[in-house]
């Protein structure tokens, strides 16, 4: 039994032994493994693949987003540089916002 507790913390100290870029690199498979069109460049800036095009999006447009955008009656949102209408932003941002969540709990 002793030797299964320190298999076991054997291998729970291996993940923390991985340097931040090689977490953020298995991260970034996952998520193409699920085929979400988001890649992690920092653990603060991510970059977004919509229509074609690629966006950069940061904690800080995360944050402003949620602030600003959320309570917002207009039917036009907007989120870093990504605009249209609230329906796909707002989904985009859950994304978003999923990814930076899972960074902050595997960095």
């Amino acid at each position: 039994m002793a030797y299964l507790i320190k298999q076991t913390k054997k291998l729970k100290e291996i993940p923390y032994q991985i340097s931040e870029q090689k977490r953020i690199e298995k991260i970034n498979e996952e998520l193409e493994e699920q085929q979400v069109p988001i890649t992690i460049l920092t653990k603060n800036t991510l970059l977004v693949k919509t229509d074609g095009k690629n966006h950069q999006i940061t904690r800080q447009d995360l944050r402003n987003y949620l602030r600003y955008q959320v309570s917002s009656m207009s039917g036009f949102r907007e989120l870093g540089t990504i605009q249209g209408d609230w329906r796909p932003i707002n989904n985009i941002a859950e994304d978003v916002a999923y990814v930076f969540n899972k960074i902050d709990k595997n960095i």
